[in-house]
C-alpha cells in the first residue's frame, strides 16, 4: 500500500505550472475550481454595492487617494 507524501510549502512553490491552477491545502496540492456563473454574478452585485457605498461616502471611487481611519 502507497501513502501519499505531505508537502510542504517549499515543495508545493517548486512544482512545475501547467494550465491548471492549484492550491495547497492540508499538505495536497488540489487543483482550483473554477468560479461558476451564480458565484460570479453575486460577486459582481457586492463589488457594485460596496462602490456605490464608497462613492456615497466618500465622494469618489478612487481609492488611491483614501485616508482610512480604523
Amino acid at each position: 500500500m502507497s501513502t501519499l507524501q505531505t508537502l510542504t510549502l517549499q515543495d508545493f512553490l517548486a512544482l512545475p505550472t501547467n494550465d491548471v491552477a492549484h492550491e495547497l491545502i492540508n499538505g495536497a496540492a488540489v487543483p482550483k475550481v473554477s468560479p461558476k456563473r451564480f458565484h460570479s454574478q453575486t460577486q459582481k452585485a457586492m463589488l457594485r454595492l460596496l462602490d456605490d457605498c464608497l462613492y456615497a461616502e466618500r465622494g469618489t471611487r478612487d481609492l488611491s487617494r483614501q485616508r482610512f481611519d480604523y
